[in-house]
């Protein structure tokens, strides 16, 4: 056998592609990586007993929430954005401070919870309501459940859902959400 032979297999797009996909990945690595470098200052602070005052002051500041650029995320965001938030938020517990999302970051929340919503609807032929245990399934399950409860909030005072019981909610415009059946002209 040659030595210098490199078994090749054919790429179905040019280098250049790959590596436009890999750039924002990378980027999103290193941002999480910068977040872990100064959460450390955070977690030394825990240890040390600083004031809730200042450690709230630390957690804010270090909660840049990491840009999903122009990835293909999969199902509701990606890791790197997940991990800082699940780090903060138990770095909060820890403390017995309240986390406070950036708005824009609670907003675009709400609106993947109003995905998640609309598309169980769009199941359904007629109204469909649910508890928030329903569409808990793979959202912002475990320790930090209350999420969704800040997201549904959210999408009830943008009059998105609706309270229609004492634990009950439906989507507020959800006949435009429903299963179309074509009728046959059997």
């Amino acid at each position: 056998m040659d030595a210098t032979f490199v078994p090749k297999v054919p790429l179905p797009f040019p280098p250049s592609t790959f590596v436009e996909l890999m750039m924002p990945h990378l980027k999103q690595i290193r941002a999480f990586a910068e977040f872990r470098i100064e959460f450390r200052d955070v977690e030394a602070a825990l240890k040390t007993g600083t004031s809730k005052d200042e450690l709230s002051r630390r957690i804010t500041q270090a909660w840049r929430p990491i840009p999903e650029y122009n990835t293909w995320v999969g199902s509701f965001g990606q890791i790197e954005r997940r991990m800082q938030e699940i780090k903060l938020r138990e770095a909060a517990a820890t403390a017995g401070i309240k986390l406070t999302p950036p708005d824009w970051l609670r907003h675009e929340e709400a609106d993947r919870l109003l995905q998640a919503i609309q598309q169980a609807q769009s199941q359904e032929q007629a109204e469909w309501r649910f508890r928030i245990e329903d569409v808990r399934g793979f959202l912002w399950v475990g320790k930090f459940k209350d999420k969704i409860d800040e997201g549904l909030q959210t999408l009830i005072a943008d009059g998105r859902v609706e309270k229609v019981g004492e634990d009950t909610y439906r989507l507020a415009e959800w006949e435009n959400y429903t299963v179309q059946r074509v009728k046959s002209s059997a």
